[in-house]
Order: C-alpha cells, then structure tokens, then sequence
C-alpha cells in the first residue's frame, strides 16, 4: 500500500460544502446510500481547462522530483476544512518512470501530501493521520465510508472517486474504508495499516 508523505498537520472537521473556492462554485451534492454519523460531500474542481490545476502542482514542485507534464495537471475537486479547503489535483509526471514504462500517474491533496506511481483505476487509501483520510473509490465509486476507532462513521461523497475527510479527534484513527457505487453496491473494503503510522 502506498503511504503519502505528511506535509502539513491536518486536523479537525469538515464543513458540509458552503463557500465558493473552486470550480463555478455551483455544488450539486447528491444524497449519501449509505451515510455515517458525518457526512461530507467534496465539490468539483475546475479540470483542466483553467490554470488552477498547474497551480496547486508547482507548489510541490520545489522539491524538484515531480515535474508535471504539459498538460496533464486536473483541478478534480475540493472540500472545506477546518482551516481551509483541501485541493485534489492529478497529473502525469514529465519525469522517467523510476520503475520504467508509462510515465507516472500521480496525486496531490493540498495541504497535505501526495505520491506518484499510483493506479488512477483502483481503490486506494491515499494516506491517512489521526483524524483525516486522502481516499480513491475507484473509477465508479460513489461514496466512501471510513469506520474509526471509536466505532463512528464518516460518509464522504465523491468527485470522481477521490475523497478527503477529517473528523474530530475523539473518534480515533481510521480502521477501514468501505467504497460504494451510486446505487448502493459494495465496491471493495479496505482496512488502514496501522503499522505503516504517521
């Protein structure tokens, strides 16, 4: 399983979708199948018609090791958190593959962290801290349901599979995640490695 690198803290819980940051700022979200005793719903991004994608991209790119391939940077979507909204962006890296092959499909939340290398077509956990998950449902995932410590549930609806959640503290780390289609079939349940850690 592929562990994202913490750049930031991230903490806290996320408003249900209010303010304008993204996209046209129009967000249709649709009613959960299953819910959670929290429920999220992650709002467009503006694809890549616009520089927005590009933009969240190069402040990683400091590092030097990204680079993103003209062209290929997508604004997927966005969530309000606690201290702001929280980016999804995809890209293709214009870098060598370091395991050859197709260049490296890869994936941003900012702030947050991010990996290359990743399957864009399969169920993932992105990364995970205490109270927070960077999730994928897979190409026909809908929503996502992460079961904490302390037995409670987080429902977060999807934008093109790809979710991002943060819950208050006292109801522990993620244990597992299970993904769903629009009309309520289990996709997949994938459990948290805790012996990978922060």
């Amino acid at each position: 399983m592929f562990r994202l690198r913490r750049c930031s803290v991230l903490v806290g819980v996320i408003a249900l979708a209010g303010s304008s940051c993204g996209g046209d700022g129009s967000a249709t979200p649709a009613e959960p199948v299953v819910g959670g005793d929290l429920v999220l719903v992650m709002q467009p991004g503006e694809g890549s018609a616009t520089n927005t994608g590009r933009y969240f991209v190069e402040l990683f790119d400091w590092e030097g090791n990204w680079g993103v391939k003209e062209g290929t940077a997508n604004h997927v979507g966005w969530i309000e958190a606690r201290y702001g909204p929280r980016h999804v962006v995809t890209f293709t890296a214009a870098r060598d593959n370091p395991r050859g092959g197709e260049p490296e499909f890869c994936f941003i939340v900012f702030p947050g962290g991010g990996g290359c290398g990743l399957d864009p077509t399969e169920a993932a956990i992105y990364g995970w801290g205490e109270d927070s998950a960077e999730l994928f449902a897979g190409s026909t995932g809908a929503e996502a349901v992460i079961t904490t410590e302390a037995g409670r549930t987080v429902s977060i609806l999807t934008v093109e599979g790809y979710a991002v959640a943060e819950w208050p503290g006292d109801w522990g780390g993620p244990e597992s995640v299970s993904y769903y289609a629009a009309d309520g079939e289990l996709l997949t349940t994938l459990e948290f490695q805790p012996d990978l850690g922060e």
